[in-house]
C-alpha cells in the first residue's frame, strides 16, 4: 500500500489533534490525552507498512511502544516523569527522524535526488578551511563561548555551528560582531553520541534543540552545511587533533562581511519542512517558500545581519500565519532587545510591502485575531514532548503525499506561469544594524504586549 493511502481523509482528524496538542501544552495537559494511542497507532501503521529493513522497523516500533506507555503511565503529564527518562528517549527521536527522512526519500521523484546530490557534490567541492589561532579563544570565552578543546576534553569530540560559529568566524576574520549576536545566551553544538548531548544539556543548561548528533567527519559536516537554510550559517568550527579549524562556504564569509544574507537551501526538503518549489516549466527556477522567508525576516529583526536579498517572485509568496510564528519566536527574547526587535521587523514588513511602520501592531493584531487558535508558547522543550512533535511529523510525512504544503504555493500566478524578467530579480531589503526604535514605538510596543496572552520573558541559561 502506498504510504498515506492508509490515513487517507484523516486530514481533519489530525488537525484536531494538533489543536488539542497544543492546548494540553498550555493548559497543562489536562485535555486531549486520550488521542495518544491514536496517534501512536496512525505512526506505527505508517511504519509496518514503509520499505524500511525490517530489524529497524521493529527497533523503531519497540521504542515507540515504549513511550506510549509512558504517556499512558503519567496520563501525559510529562512533569510526573523522573528526569532519567529523557535518555533512552535520545534514541526514540533519533530513529524517527531517521525514519521521517527515509519515508521522504522513498516518495521523492528521482530526478528530484539527483539534482539535490549533484548541488551537495558542487557545494562541498566549494568549501575551505582555515587554521583558528589558539589565542582567539580567549577572546571567544568572554563572550561566553566555550573553548572547543575544553567541551571535547569532557563530553568527547564537539563542534560548533549556528551562532557560536558565527561569532568565532567573525573574531578569525576580524569582521566586528553586531549588538544581535551578544550576549551569547545559547550555543550551537554537534556532539557524538546521546550521551554527550545529554550531559551538555544538563551541565550547561543548553537548549537541547541546540545540540545535534552526528559524527564529525568532513564530509558528513559537509553534509550538514549544505543543508543550511541561510548562507551565513554555511560554516561550522570543527577539532581535529587538538587543533580547530573554520570550514566554510565563501557564500558565508561574504554574508558576515558584508551583512547581508541570502536563502541556501541545496535540498528542497527534509523532515522539518518544504524549502523550495521549483517551477514546473523551468527547473531551475526555484521559489522559496514561506519557511525560507521567516528564517531570512527573523535573522535582520534581531540584528544577527542588517539585510537580505530575495527574488521578487518569491517575495510575492503570501507569509500568512508566518508572521505569527516570527512574534512567537521573539517573545520570549531579552526584555531590553524587545523593542529593537519588532522595530526591525515592522521595517522589513515595510519594505517587503506587508505593512507600514506605523500600521504595524494593527497589522499583528489582525493576524492575531484570524488565527485566535494560533499557541504563542514556546514548542515542546521536553524529550518526551519532542518525541510526540516527531510522531506527528512523521504522521505528516504521510498527509504529504495527499496535501503537499505547496499546495498554495502552487495557485499562484508565478507558478502557472514563467515569472517576467523583473520578478526574477533580486530585491534587498535591509535594516542597517544601528536603526533603533523610537521613544514612541518603544511605548506601543509594551502597550501591545500587555493587552496580549503571552508567556513570560525567559532569562539567559548557559552555565560556564
Amino acid at each position: 500500500m502506498p504510504i498515506g493511502e492508509s490515513i487517507k481523509g484523516m486530514d481533519e482528524l489530525s488537525e484536531s489533534f494538533y489543536s488539542k496538542f497544543h492546548q494540553t501544552n498550555t493548559l497543562g495537559r489536562e485535555k486531549g490525552v486520550a488521542e495518544y494511542p491514536w496517534l501512536f497507532k496512525k505512526a506505527e501503521d505508517l511504519i509496518t507498512q514503509s520499505e524500511l529493513p525490517k530489524p529497524e522497523k521493529n527497533r523503531v516500533l519497540e521504542e515507540l511502544h515504549h513511550l506510549l506507555k509512558l504517556f499512558q503511565e503519567t496520563k501525559g503529564d510529562v512533569r510526573e516523569l523522573t528526569k532519567d527518562v529523557s535518555d533512552p528517549l535520545e534514541k526514540l527521536i533519533t530513529h524517527l527522524e531517521f525514519v521521517g527522512n527515509k519515508l521522504l526519500k522513498e516518495n521523492d521523484d528521482s530526478q528530484e535526488q539527483a539534482r539535490e546530490q549533484e548541488a551537495i557534490e558542487m557545494f562541498k567541492d566549494s568549501l575551505q578551511e582555515e587554521l583558528i589561532s589558539p589565542a582567539l579563544w580567549q577572546e571567544a570565552q568572554k563572550m561566553g563561548i566555550i573553548p572547543l578543546d575544553t567541551l571535547s576534553n569532557k563530553y568527547g569530540p564537539a563542534s560548533y555551528y549556528g551562532g557560536a560559529a558565527r561569532n568565532i568566524a567573525r573574531l578569525h576574520w576580524n569582521i566586528p560582531i553586531p549588538q544581535g549576536e551578544l550576549p551569547v545566551t545559547d550555543l550551537d553544538i554537534i556532539a557524538t553520541s546521546g550521551e554527550a548531548r545529554v550531559k551538555m544539556q544538563h551541565e550547561l543548561h543548553i537548549d537541547p534543540k541546540g545540540i545535534a548528533v552526528s559524527q564529525l567527519s568532513k564530509d558528513i559536516i559537509s553534509k550538514r552545511l549544505a543543508e543550511h537554510d541561510v548562507t551565513f550559517n554555511e560554516l561550522a568550527v570543527i577539532s581535529r587533533e587538538g587543533k580547530s579549524t573554520i570550514l566554510y562556504a565563501p557564500e558565508a564569509k561574504q554574508s558576515l562581511e558584508s551583512g547581508i544574507i541570502h536563502p541556501a537551501p541545496k535540498v528542497r526538503r527534509n523532515f522539518y519542512k518544504t524549502n523550495f518549489v521549483r517551477h514546473p516549466e523551468d527547473p531551475s527556477l526555484i521559489i522559496f517558500l514561506t519557511s525560507i522567508t521567516e528564517r531570512l525576516i527573523k535573522s535582520v529583526a534581531e540584528g544577527k545581519a542588517e539585510g537580505f536579498k530575495l527574488a521578487e517572485h518569491s517575495l510575492q509568496v503570501p507569509l500568512e500565519k508566518r508572521v505569527l510564528t516570527n512574534v512567537r519566536r521573539f517573545l520570549p527574547k531579552q526584555k531590553e532587545r524587545q523593542p529593537t526587535i519588532f522595530w526591525r521587523m515592522s521595517k522589513v514588513f515595510e519594505q517587503m510591502g506587508i505593512c507600514t511602520n506605523e500600521n504595524f501592531f494593527a497589522h499583528l493584531n489582525a493576524q492575531i485575531e484570524k488565527y485566535p487558535n494560533f499557541n504563542f508558547y514556546p514548542l515542546p522543550q521536553d524529550q518526551v514532548e519532542k518525541a510526540n512533535w516527531f510522531v506527528i511529523k512523521i504522521i505528516d510525512l504521510a498527509r504529504r503525499k495527499i496535501n503537499d504544503p505547496a499546495n498554495d504555493v502552487l495557485q499562484l500566478p508565478i507558478y502557472k506561469t514563467l515569472p517576467t524578467a523583473e520578478l526574477r530579480k533580486e530585491r534587498l531589503i535591509k535594516v542597517p544594524y544601528d536603526d533603533l526604535p523610537d521613544e514612541k514605538f518603544t511605548q506601543n510596543f509594551w502597550q501591545w504586549r500587555q493587552n496580549q496572552r503571552f508567556p513570560p520573558i525567559e532569562t539567559p541559561r548557559i552555565t560556564m
